[in-house]
């Protein structure tokens, strides 16, 4: 699953295209095959919206907190593939833990 995840990624930063909103609700498996697709571009933007600044105005942020790089949650202004490519990570993370990075693990409260 998360081959077919970054190799849809990999080829959206070809194409100049950062993500910025990757988790778990917007990733859908297609049946029967179950195969991974990467969904809902809403605020996306391509490189070239970046190198000019045309991202969000200056404070705010966008995205899904427990998911985003530090420096989007940051709210920097000049976010590159490199942030989708964390926030595929924190995904990955959650897959195999069940929390995001930084949650509390529900076993220790409940013992």
């Amino acid at each position: 699953m998360f081959r077919e995840l970054a190799g849809a990624l990999a080829a959206a930063h070809r194409a100049g295209i950062i993500h910025r909103d990757i988790k778990p609700e917007n990733v859908f498996l297609e049946n029967p095959e179950r195969r991974a697709l990467l969904m809902d571009f809403g605020i996306a933007k391509t490189d070239d919206d970046v190198d000019a600044g045309k991202l969000t105005g200056t404070g705010m942020i966008v995205g899904t907190p427990h998911y985003m790089s530090p420096e989007q949650a940051a709210g920097e202004r000049h976010i590159d593939h490199r942030s989708d490519i964390y926030s595929l990570g924190v995904v990955a993370y959650q897959l195999f833990s069940g929390k995001t990075p930084g949650q509390p693990d529900i076993g220790a409260r409940y013992g």
